[in-house]
């Protein structure tokens, strides 16, 4: 009976926790078993000569070692409406039309345009049917396996509950580092110095990414297309300019130049009214 009553007093003192503490619970759990397992291929390269395609290998993590912990940790701090209204921006893709222009043309003609010089025989048909045969494939691949579901807990779960408590540039602040954190075992194949050199890119790049796609949440309510917004960015950089280009290219910097251009152009309010900015 004492050991029931024990049982039932450290449950509560546990979900009491997470009810108040949300936000700590989530990085506790996933900046420790999340990112051990998120080392795995780090560890099988290094230890055993085991290389391991990274990109395939952390599908799974992300979904149950990131979605699955924010999602559970709604339920319990915010109850069954918090649960729902997440649920409910996650699947929104009713959104004006143009908005779609932002990850289908936006995203990718600007990667390119940060990726020039292009070969000089590089012709018209070839951009299209790139586009339709790489570009497309690769965005539909990356949004339904990785960045619809990290935007979900990233800006779903994480900024935009920060953003109702602490402002919009307060929640970008506090999210940029946990979120370029998360990409802490796609940059550990080198020496620390080089390392930490790529960590400090992926922080300077993540600020105006984060402010970007807090800017496109706020005006849409649609993680889904904050999603998608993310995945063209990876697509990009990831099947059109080596597509093209015969050589890597960074979608990243068309986060980072277009959450720039947001910044100024709404004067740091991100899509909210002067006085909630």
């Amino acid at each position: 009976m004492t050991t029931l009553s024990t049982r039932t007093t450290r449950s509560q003192h546990l979900l009491g926790f997470v009810r108040r503490h949300p936000h700590v619970t989530f990085l506790l759990l996933f900046n420790t078993v999340g990112q051990a397992v998120a080392f795995v291929p780090v560890v099988a390269q290094r230890v055993y000569g085991v290389q391991l395609d990274v990109e395939a290998f952390l599908v799974l993590p992300t979904l149950l070692l990131l979605l699955a912990p924010a999602l559970v940790i709604t339920r319990i701090a915010r109850g069954r409406d918090g649960l729902r209204r997440l649920l409910a921006d996650v699947f929104r893709f009713r959104v004006r039309a143009w908005w779609y222009l932002l990850p289908l043309l936006a995203v990718p003609a600007l990667t390119l345009l940060t990726a020039l010089p292009a070969p000089p025989d590089l012709t018209v048909q070839q951009v299209v049917l790139t586009y339709g045969s790489a570009f497309l494939p690769a965005l539909l691949l990356q949004l339904v396996t990785t960045n619809w579901w990290e935007e979900t807990v990233w800006t779903g779960f994480f900024q935009a509950p920060l953003q109702e408590r602490f402002g919009v540039w307060r929640a970008v602040l506090l999210t940029t580092p946990f979120f370029a954190l998360e990409h802490v075992s796609l940059v550990a194949g080198g020496t620390l110095g080089q390392g930490l050199a790529q960590l400090g890119l992926i922080l300077l790049v993540s600020l105006p990414t984060r402010a970007l796609l807090a800017w496109v949440y706020n005006r849409t309510r649609s993680i889904a297309l904050v999603g998608l917004v993310h995945a063209a960015s990876n697509a990009a950089g990831l099947s059109l300019v080596p597509g093209l280009f015969h050589q890597p290219g960074g979608g990243g910097s068309a986060l980072l130049v277009l959450g720039l251009v947001v910044i100024v152009a709404t004067r740091g309010r991100l899509g909210l009214p002067r006085r909630e900015a």
